[in-house]
């Protein structure tokens, strides 16, 4: 059942790389990638929370804006832009480490290590470019969700 007046989740799309990146302050294009469906998912932390509020999206009592900073993001004057609206969502848990120097995935604890460059692409970005994103230090692993469009899943 369909909420009078639903709750929204608000997500980011980045529009340039973050300063932690090798490609900081370039344009990511997540906007037309996530426009043209080729950026299907997004990698963030907060699992629990996350599967909440995937919950009440599919109940009806939520929905989740993608948006995009329109000028500096927080920055006196600064807007943001909704790109995309969902109503339908689903979670996946994810675990990313390094292990004797290779990249091990875990998606909902099943290894998609093998899948890594298609989890990379399905989220806008090289694998490099994921890897430098999810783990800047390359000591800590990442522990988060990804969180679909699509129905999509690894």
């Amino acid at each position: 059942m369909k909420a009078k007046n639903p709750k929204c989740y608000v997500i980011m799309v980045a529009a340039k790389f973050p300063q932690h990146h090798p490609r900081a302050g370039r344009p990511t294009d997540f906007e037309l990638l996530t426009c043209e469906r080729i950026k299907i998912h997004t990698v963030r932390y907060g699992y629990d929370e996350w599967m909440r509020r995937a919950e009440k999206v599919s109940r009806g009592e939520a929905y989740i804006s993608l948006r995009v900073w329109e000028g500096i993001p927080y920055g006196k004057g600064s807007t943001t832009r909704e790109i995309m609206r969902l109503h339908t969502v689903s979670i996946q848990q994810i675990h990313v480490s390094l292990r004797h120097g290779a990249l091990h995935i875990e998606a909902d604890g099943s290894d998609i290590s093998m899948h890594s460059s298609t989890l990379a692409s399905n989220d806008g970005l090289s694998l490099m470019s994921l890897f430098n994103w999810l783990m800047p230090d390359r000591t800590v692993p990442f522990d988060g969700c990804i969180i679909h469009f699509t129905n999509f899943r690894y």
